[in-house]
This record gives C-alpha cells, sequence and structure tokens, in this order.
C-alpha cells in the first residue's frame, strides 16, 4: 500500500512538473509576441531640375513683356539706357528659405540653403537665324558670349550671379541682379544691362546685314546637379526672349567752319581749304543735309555771310566736298537742305562712341571787292540715315 501511493505521488508530482513547464513556455511565447518594434522609414529625395518658366526684357526691373520684336529697344545717341532681363525660376526641391521675400545673391545661392540653387546666368546677345553659331556682327559667336568671353558691346551683354554676391563675366556692365521670392519652390529675377550707344541695330538699320538677325535674352540656371542647367524660353511663343535694337540718329558736328584770314579776291582750294570732322555717336550708319540758314547778324534770309564792317558774301560761294579738292569741284552751298551722302560709318568693334569720323571739305571764294571786317553766316548741319 505504500510503495502504490509513493508511485501515484510521484505521477501527480511529474504531471504538475509538465504543466508548469507548459504553462511557462505559452507565457514566454506570449511575452516574445507581445514585445513592440519601432522600425525606421528612410528614403532619399532625387534632384529635380530647375526650370525657367518666362523670359522678358523690359525698360523696368517688371515681370512682364516690354521690348519685343515689334517693340524695339531704341539706344539714346552719346549715351547709355538701362533694359532688364527678367524671369522666373521654378525648382520643386525649393528655391529659399521663406516663401517671400527679396533674398540677395549671397542667400538665394549659398551652400545649404533650403533650395538647391548654385548660380545664374544672363546673356542679351546679338543673334541670327542661322544655326551656325556666328552672327553676322562681325562674326562674333553666339557661344562666346555665352561663356562670358565675349567683351564687346556692340553685340553681348553678360551676367553671372552666384553664392559670391556678384555679376561677373566678360562684359558684364549689368551690376547684380535682384531677386523677388513667390513661393519656396519660384523665384524671379530683375537682371539690369547699360546698353551702349553703339549697340548693333537690327531693325530698321541700313546696316543691311543686319536685318534677318535679332537680339535675343538667354538665362541659365543651375542646382545641385551638375547637368541641371537650363535655357530659358519666353512664356508662351517659340522665339525665346527675342526682341530687337533699333538704329539711333546721333553725331559729334562741330559748331564752326573756320576758313582764318583770307585776303580779297581768294579761292581756296585742295592746299588751303578748312574741314570738319563728323563723329558717329550712335549705332547706324549716317549721312548730313546742309543746307544755309536766317543769319541772325542782319536778319537775312538768302544764306549770305554777313560781314562787320562792309558788305556780305553770297551763299553760293561757299562749296563743300566730300574730298580734299578744288573749289570748282565741290557743291555750292544753298538754303535748302542737301544730302552729303556723307556715310559716316559705324564703329568697330566695341571701340565706343567717337570711334569714327567722316571729313566733311569747305572751299570759299572771296569777293574782289566790297567786304570788310569778319563775315559769319549760319549754316545748318542734320544727321539722316544713312544708305
Amino acid at each position: 500500500m505504500s510503495q502504490q501511493e509513493n508511485s501515484n505521488g510521484f505521477q501527480w508530482i511529474f504531471v504538475a512538473a509538465l504543466l508548469l513547464i507548459g504553462i511557462l513556455v505559452i507565457v514566454a511565447l506570449v511575452n516574445v509576441k507581445s514585445q513592440a518594434d519601432t522600425p525606421t522609414a528612410s528614403t532619399t529625395i532625387t534632384n529635380s531640375a530647375p526650370t525657367v518658366t518666362a523670359v522678358y526684357v523690359n525698360s523696368t526691373a517688371t515681370y512682364a513683356e516690354g521690348y519685343t520684336l515689334a517693340n524695339p529697344i531704341t539706344p539714346t545717341a552719346g549715351g547709355t539706357v538701362t533694359v532688364y532681363v527678367t524671369g522666373e525660376i521654378v525648382d520643386a526641391n525649393g528655391v529659399y528659405t521663406a516663401s517671400s521675400g527679396t533674398p540677395t545673391a549671397e542667400q538665394l545661392f549659398a551652400t545649404g540653403a533650403s533650395g538647391d540653387l548654385t548660380s545664374l546666368k544672363v546673356t542679351l546677345r546679338h543673334d541670327g537665324a542661322d544655326a551656325s553659331g556666328t552672327n553676322t556682327s562681325g562674326g562674333r559667336t553666339k557661344a562666346g558670349c555665352d561663356a562670358s568671353a565675349e567683351t564687346d558691346k556692340n553685340n553681348c551683354y553678360y551676367s553671372f550671379s552666384d553664392a559670391s554676391g556678384t555679376a561677373t563675366g566678360g562684359n558684364s556692365t549689368g551690376g547684380t541682379c535682384t531677386f523677388s521670392v513667390q513661393s519656396v519652390t519660384t523665384v524671379r529675377f530683375f537682371c539690369p544691362f547699360t546698353i551702349a550707344a553703339w549697340i548693333d541695330a537690327t531693325k530698321d538699320t541700313t546696316a543691311s546685314s543686319f536685318d534677318a538677325d535679332f537680339w535675343e535674352a538667354r538665362v541659365y540656371v543651375d542646382d545641385d546637379s551638375a547637368d541641371a542647367v537650363v535655357e530659358g524660353a519666353s512664356a508662351g511663343t517659340a522665339a525665346a526672349g527675342r526682341i530687337e535694337v533699333a538704329p539711333a540718329l546721333g553725331l559729334s558736328i562741330p559748331t564752326t567752319i573756320s576758313y582764318g584770314a583770307l585776303a580779297l579776291g581768294t579761292t581756296t582750294g585742295a592746299s588751303d581749304n578748312t574741314s570738319i570732322s563728323i563723329t558717329q555717336n550712335s549705332n547706324d550708319v549716317q549721312d548730313v543735309n546742309v543746307s544755309a540758314t536766317t543769319n541772325p547778324n542782319d536778319g537775312s534770309t538768302d544764306g549770305r555771310m554777313a560781314c562787320t564792317i562792309l558788305g556780305s558774301i553770297a551763299v553760293g560761294s561757299q562749296k563743300w566736298a566730300l574730298t580734299d579738292t578744288t573749289y570748282a569741284a565741290s557743291t555750292a552751298l544753298t538754303t535748302s537742305a542737301v544730302d552729303t551722302n556723307l556715310a559716316v560709318p559705324l564703329g568697330a568693334v566695341d571701340a565706343g562712341m567717337g570711334n569714327t569720323a567722316t571729313v566733311l571739305y569747305w572751299n570759299i571764294a572771296i569777293p574782289s571787292t566790297g567786304v570788310a571786317g569778319v563775315c559769319s553766316g549760319y549754316t545748318t548741319i542734320t544727321a539722316l540715315a544713312g544708305a
């Protein structure tokens, strides 16, 4: 009896142990199943190349169409005129820390800024319809302007802005561009250029080789991706930022024609005549009209030279010529405007105003009697478009 009881007790202990082990296993499994994980999710945003949605050329820092093919830039003879290339850049990766404001170039293009723009290049260049990389303006290259290698204000204006805050280039005459943030992904730029008086004219110009050409504003914006350089296109047109430059009349004309002291009966010629140099002051070939006008010294309207002591010299006694020649071979001055066909030429490449001059020669025949003193008259010399 005692052995049976011991055996039964052992069995109960064994069963209890198994139950306990089972319970512990179940508890352990439950604990394992109930543990919470916190995995980290990550992804890398790839770069999106910026785009230029519009390019305009305007007389003011305004994001709107101004100059066009039909509404050309007209330079200021003897001076300069400021024009602006304006446009809008969109970068889906962001352009600036805020959704508005007017950051400087240093702020906009700084490393580590919220946007990834790094530089802006803007050119305003004389262009043509050909695809060879040259225009008709002396064979100067389009690529030369875009690469900042061209320093000629006849055909190229260039600006480059980056984190240094500067506008540099072979012909960076415009100063630093300004910026206006429209949203976290959109910024507008306004780049001024100081246009020289001798800029190549491409519209209605007597320099006929340029008539088929035009001017074009081109914009390149770079971001953190080395290949994210884009060329701007004008909004709604296939002709990207294309405009014209009109010719302007402007010559530097001396205010006196001095024959010096001459004896009665003298007729000047190639050895003793006088001359004036008429100088190019703008951007087109120009001629001049000449005519005698009212003499305020005596009120006469027939073009005579009135003398302070005695008499006068008739208008036809003065003659002009395009060469250093004799009195007989010269053309008599009249009270009617006459085109001399002087043809003051365009300047050499970027030589500036006053770099080309054409001489107009003057001869005179002094009466043999009836005049004395200082004789003076008034001649009108007027610029007109050349042929």
